[in-house]
């Protein structure tokens, strides 16, 4: 009888056959297809010509001579399997260690080298260095790499800074605003407020725009100090020196446009006023030869020239006394022999004068009642004639207490 191996497929558990012929072949599993080695424990059985026959049972007795040679083989192959594994493991482990032992003497001598350029404040050859040794792969100790690269990095930083310190130096207020941007920029920035105000003062000496303005806001007085060397008010908050030197060199390049916007100014107010008081003239002079064509300011004329001729001692004619005559009337001397007396008598205007004194508030207010009374005239005619009125009798009664 043919010899037969009974066996298992390892991957789906089918149960095989074969002859003891195929003992270390491989085979293919009908179960699942895969790929099977025919095992070496075997027993004999009916003629087969196909290996892989698994038609006729081959009995227990089979079985149980199999099981003890499968159990060895599976346990030897999971020693050796974790043989390989754990001495790969061993390699890999000594081949990570030497890397990363290769990486952190390699970190260390960057770090050290960073260390010269860094004492010569070179922050730029300084920050590569220690760049590249934090990116180092396989490093694991740093050391102080991270801190000396935040050093590193603020001292790049407080170079900006001083170098637009010295454009402000130079007055070079373009290269200084530029140089600040990017210091305010950098996120190793320190001494951020302080930068901040450098800007912010000059921004403003290098504005053309402010400069004009606020030389239009001073006054003449002031304009006048900076142009004999002063310093004007308003450019007090200006801390830095040389900012505020650049201030003021903005300012006088601007002060002869402002003196000659203000002459100009001043030459147009001047021509303005002068048309508006000629004009104001005008409408006066105009206003006033209609008063003057009126009766009540003739009458009111010929009186005060008919006094002051009289309180002056000058003979009077006979036109005169008939002036004076109406002016006596005018004041209420209405007893004939008295009015004859201070017509004929020179002497007796002494004796008039505190009449008429008495009675040229009462004449004023006449005439002026009297003015009103004519339709034509507004309320600004009324006004300018009220002042001729009260300009003619004032200068009566200066004549009559000089007289």
């Amino acid at each position: 009888m043919l010899r037969m191996i009974r066996f298992a497929c390892p991957a789906c558990g089918k149960r095989l056959k074969a002859g003891a012929g195929s003992a270390g072949k491989i085979g293919w599993c009908r179960g699942c297809g895969e790929p099977v080695r025919v095992q070496a424990l075997f027993r004999t059985a009916g003629a087969a010509s196909d290996p892989w026959d698994a038609d006729r049972d081959a009995g227990p007795s089979a079985d149980r001579a199999k099981e003890p040679t499968f159990l060895i083989c599976a346990i030897m192959g999971a020693v050796g399997l974790v043989l390989v594994v754990a001495v790969a493991w061993s390699l890999e482990w000594k081949r990570r260690s030497a890397a990363e032992e290769r990486a952190n003497q390699a970190v260390a001598g960057w770090v050290e080298a960073a260390r010269e350029p860094m004492a010569h404040r070179d922050w730029d050859r300084a920050v590569e260095l220690l760049e590249r040794a934090l990116k180092t792969e396989n490093a694991t100790r740093f050391g102080d790499a991270p801190a000396l690269l935040l050093q590193a990095r603020q001292g790049q930083a407080d170079t900006i800074l001083e170098a637009a310190e010295a454009a402000v130096e130079r007055q070079d207020s373009a290269q200084a605003l530029r140089l600040l941007h990017a210091y305010l920029a950098s996120p190793d920035a320190t001494k951020q407020a302080g930068a901040l105000l450098l800007q912010k003062e000059v921004k403003l000496a290098a504005s053309d725009e402010k400069a004009i303005a606020l030389l239009s806001r001073l006054p003449d007085e002031a304009l006048a100090s900076l142009d004999r060397g002063g310093t004007p008010p308003g450019i007090e908050g200006v801390g830095h020196p040389a900012v505020r030197k650049m201030y003021l060199r903005r300012l006088l390049r601007h002060l002869p446009r402002e003196q000659q916007r203000r002459v100009a100014a001043a030459r147009r107010a001047r021509t303005k006023q002068l048309a508006e008081a000629r004009r104001a003239r005008q409408e006066r002079e105009r206003r006033m030869a209609r008063i003057r064509g009126t009766p009540v300011f003739r009458e009111l004329t010929e009186f005060v020239a008919l006094v002051e001729k009289q309180h002056r001692g000058r003979e009077t004619s006979a036109d005169d006394r008939e002036l004076l005559n109406a002016a006596l009337a005018e004041l209420e001397v209405t007893d004939p022999r008295e009015r004859d007396k201070l017509v004929q008598d020179e002497g007796a205007g002494q004796q008039v004068q505190d009449r008429m004194e008495e009675r040229i508030s009462q004449k004023r207010a006449n005439v002026k009642e009297r003015f009103r009374s004519y339709q034509d005239f507004d309320r600004a005619d009324r006004q300018l004639f009220d002042r001729a009125v009260d300009e003619a009798l004032d200068r009566l009664l200066v004549a009559i207490r000089a007289a």
